[in-house]
């Protein structure tokens, strides 16, 4: 489910950021027990997620490392957070219709308002119990299953 062959025709792809690995272990596990037909990509911090999007370093082969149908975004990270991630998808690359689900150990309201005034398509709270994060993912991706960014905008301008 990593992506490590390049685009599988027909899967959904997940690009998740996250700094904490034990989140992203947690994470993988639900998404292979969810049983959806998705192909999971990851980052280990916001410049790995931005990086990601725009095709630089390491992840520039989009054969390898396909454009995320929705991404999966933490809030808290050191260097780039998300609150930062969001903007630079939102604005300097301009991707309003990819969706950006903020999965976050936050639960602020201030953190809830500041995340959707800089345009995130959803906000969850990272369930503590490993069946509610498998109903979870079960319930937001379908609602986003070609709802991802058109192919002119896979192509937009770089930062």
């Amino acid at each position: 489910m990593t992506g490590t062959g390049g685009n599988i025709a027909g899967k959904l792809r997940v690009l998740l950021v996250d700094d904490d690995e034990n989140d992203r272990i947690v994470f993988r596990t639900a998404l292979k027990k969810s049983g959806l037909d998705v192909e999971l990509f990851e980052a280990t911090d916001g410049f790995a997620g931005i990086n990601y999007l725009i095709g630089h370093g390491p992840r520039s082969d989009r054969g390898e490392f396909p454009w995320p149908d929705i991404i999966f975004l933490d809030l808290k990270m050191p260097g780039m957070d998300g609150f930062d991630v969001l903007k630079e998808i939102r604005t300097k690359l301009g991707l309003q219709n990819l969706p950006v689900v903020i999965l976050t150990n936050s639960g602020l309201n201030v953190d809830t308002t500041a995340a959707y005034s800089l345009g995130a398509s959803a906000f969850h709270t990272k369930p503590t119990n490993h069946e509610d994060l498998i109903r979870l993912l079960q319930s937001v991706i379908p609602l986003w299953y070609g709802n991802g960014s058109s192919p002119s905008l896979r192509n937009s301008k770089q930062i």
